[in-house]
């Protein structure tokens, strides 16, 4: 494994409170606003816990939280099409 000098460390750990923070207003966002957030919105803040790990930028992160969110919906539309009976 290599190094890592104290400011990227301390740069990754300030990176990784931010996104902590944004899932806890997306959170209290989701639950305040549940009618008008979509489900790829929903996926995706689901998916943006999980990028606390992330070794990204914020940026970074967000983006790969609606890629993983747009999967998703793909998945659930390809299973909801295997369950439906064939006329």
């Amino acid at each position: 494994m290599d190094k890592v000098d104290k400011a990227t460390l301390k740069r990754c750990r300030q990176e990784n409170e931010e996104l902590h923070r944004e899932v806890i207003r997306l959170h209290h966002a989701l639950s305040e606003l549940k009618s008008s957030v979509t489900l790829r919105d929903y996926f995706a803040a689901a998916a943006l816990q999980g990028s606390l790990a992330y070794k990204g930028t914020c940026h970074q992160a967000g983006v790969a939280a609606y890629e993983m969110a747009d999967a998703m919906l793909a998945a659930r539309e390809r299973e909801n099409k295997k369950e439906r009976p064939t006329q």
